[in-house]
């Protein structure tokens, strides 16, 4: 899972030097877009917490 985070990436654009607000699409993306559901889901973003 560490690896899925470490290479988790926004584009760049070398011209201009600055990152985009675009994320990447590579074979990463999926695995930490899961983690973030999971941690919004645990923090009660889409469920009721009782």
């Amino acid at each position: 899972m560490l690896d899925v985070l470490h290479n988790y990436r926004r584009e760049y654009n070398e011209k201009t030097g600055i990152y985009s607000d675009k994320l990447l699409h590579v074979k990463y993306s999926h695995g930490t877009d899961a983690l973030k559901y999971v941690s919004d889901a645990y923090n009660g973003k889409y469920v009721e917490v009782l």
